[in-house]
Parts: C-alpha cells; sequence; structure tokens
C-alpha cells in the first residue's frame, strides 16, 4: 500500500511531498489536473487523458515545451516505484513558483505532480443496490465565466455541491446549469435511460467532456445502443426508467433514487447493467490492444 509524489521528476512518499507556499497553483487554484486509474497495472485511457491535459494546459497559457519533465515518463516512473496491485493517479501541472498577483510571467517553470496511491473501489453496495443523487442549488459555473473545456484545479464549484449532496446523505449531487437543464454530478457525468434509450447532455449544456462519458457512448455505438446527446429537464430525470453516472473511479453506477423519488423500479435496470458489463469487456480490449495482443 504505497502512496508516493513525483515533484517534477523527483519520487518521494507522500508524507514528505512539498510544493512551494509561493506555487501559483496553491495561491489561486491556478493550474489543471487528471485523474485516471490502472487495470491490471496498466493506465486506462492514458493519451486521451494526456492529451485533455495538455489541451487544458494550452487555455490557460501553460505553454507545454516549458515543462520541466515529460509527464507520461514520471507517470511511469512513479507507478513502477509504488508497485500497487491498482492504483489511482491524478496529474497536476500548475503556473508553477512565482510573487503575489495574477500576472503569469512572474512564475518560472510550470509544477507537475504525479500522485500515486492504490486504488480503492467504491462499495459493492453501489452497483448491486444502486446510489442517490439530489438535484443541488448549486449551478453549474456558466461556460462564459470558465471554460468547460479546461479541468481546472480550482474546484470550488464542485465541492460545495458535493458538500451539499453529503450532508443530504447522497452519494452524488446534480447539478443544474443557468438554463435550468440538468448539467452534470459533482464528480460525474449524468445518464438517463428511456426504453431502451441512453441520454445524457451534451457538451454544449456547459459540462466537461469526460473521458468515461466519452467512453461509454461509444460502447453504445459500437453495440447498437441507442444514445442521444440532448438537453434534460429536471422532471426527465424523475420520469427516467433508469439513470446512471459515469467516472473515472465509478464507472458506470446505477442511480435508483434522485431527490428521495425512487427512479423506475428503485433497482438497477437492465440497460445499465449490460453497459457495466460491456464496458468491462472494452476495458479488456483495450488493455490487449495496449499489450500488443
Amino acid at each position: 500500500m504505497t502512496r508516493l509524489v513525483n515533484i517534477s521528476g523527483h519520487i518521494v512518499p507522500a508524507e514528505q511531498a512539498l510544493v512551494s507556499a509561493y506555487d501559483h497553483g496553491f495561491l489561486y487554484g491556478d493550474g489543471v489536473y487528471e485523474t485516471l486509474r490502472t487495470y491490471e497495472g496498466i493506465p486506462f485511457l492514458l493519451d486521451r487523458h494526456l492529451a485533455r491535459l495538455h489541451r487544458s494546459a494550452e487555455r490557460i497559457w501553460i505553454r507545454w515545451e516549458e515543462l520541466p519533465v515529460d509527464p507520461a515518463e514520471e507517470l511511469r516512473k512513479a507507478l513502477l516505484a509504488a508497485a500497487n496491485t491498482e492504483s489511482l493517479i491524478r496529474i497536476i501541472l500548475t503556473r508553477g513558483v512565482g510573487p503575489f498577483g495574477y500576472d503569469p510571467h512572474g512564475c518560472g517553470k510550470p509544477t507537475l505532480l504525479v500522485y500515486v496511491q492504490p486504488f480503492e473501489a467504491p462499495p459493492a453496495s453501489l452497483y448491486e443496490k444502486g446510489g442517490r443523487a439530489i438535484l443541488v442549488s448549486v449551478r453549474r459555473n456558466p461556460t462564459i465565466a470558465l471554460d468547460p473545456y479546461i479541468k481546472s484545479s480550482n474546484l470550488l464549484n464542485n465541492i460545495l455541491g458535493a458538500m451539499e449532496a453529503h450532508e443530504k446523505g447522497a452519494d452524488e449531487g446534480i447539478m443544474l446549469n443557468l438554463a435550468g437543464n440538468v448539467a452534470e454530478g459533482s464528480m460525474t457525468n449524468v445518464f438517463i435511460v428511456r426504453g431502451q434509450r441512453v441520454a445524457t447532455p451534451p457538451l454544449s449544456a456547459g459540462i466537461l467532456d469526460g473521458l468515461t462519458r466519452e467512453f461509454v457512448l461509444g460502447i453504445c455505438r459500437d453495440n447498437g445502443i441507442a444514445a442521444d446527446e440532448v438537453d434534460l429537464r429536471p422532471e426527465e430525470l424523475a420520469a427516467a426508467d433508469e439513470a446512471f453516472i459515469t467516472s473515472t473511479t465509478r464507472e458506470i453506477a446505477p442511480i435508483v433514487q434522485i431527490d428521495r423519488r425512487p427512479i423506475g423500479a428503485g433497482r438497477p435496470g437492465p440497460v445499465t447493467g449490460r453497459l457495466r458489463a460491456l464496458f468491462h469487456t472494452a476495458v479488456q480490449a483495450t488493455k490487449a490492444v495496449h499489450e500488443g495482443r
């Protein structure tokens, strides 16, 4: 059970990991990040995560070519050093160390941190019985204020939504956008099932383009499951036959209750179950491609 942090090429135990108090990631949340996990020791969708990290960095004017080290190589080194059976990984890229103020020109090279720790799967009950969600009062940041294509380290909007959900005994808080349409969960993307048809909010709703969301939509296309990216009203959640959320750590997790009201039969549904099975098959296929088989 090893927790390590690779700080711009220097691997240290988590308890010894230190970053300057003048790092703009700490001072202002001025940075971007990715979270991923391994399956049988192999980082899942690593290329897509690194591409999104690169894109996020460019959108806040952190120059990729100025990174002190290569993120993929430092991730590989940290995984080897940790030697966990399965790992949870977080990559953070910050503006770097600089003086007070928002002007980025006073900062030095960007800071790259790769966190590696043992992966702890969600409880089996989440998948066997389903989870509970609520519509929280916190609205998703509007796109005109913060580009959702930036996976920003400033997560206060999401944190407030998650806190409200947890205080009310829910597993996830679902945020609406300013138009009153469903956006996303505090840590997840949201899907519903109507009949045999899957639906999820479009990127234009102001949501993060979740990589698990994208992977699930690809599974639907490959297996003849109708899937729509459409605006959803809160009442459509309540009227759905099934609902589920997606994320790196939770994969596809059924939601059987929203605002204390049952969704469909109040238990995980057959379409969600099929997608979960197809997801795990697709993960194995992705692993085989990685290994060159």
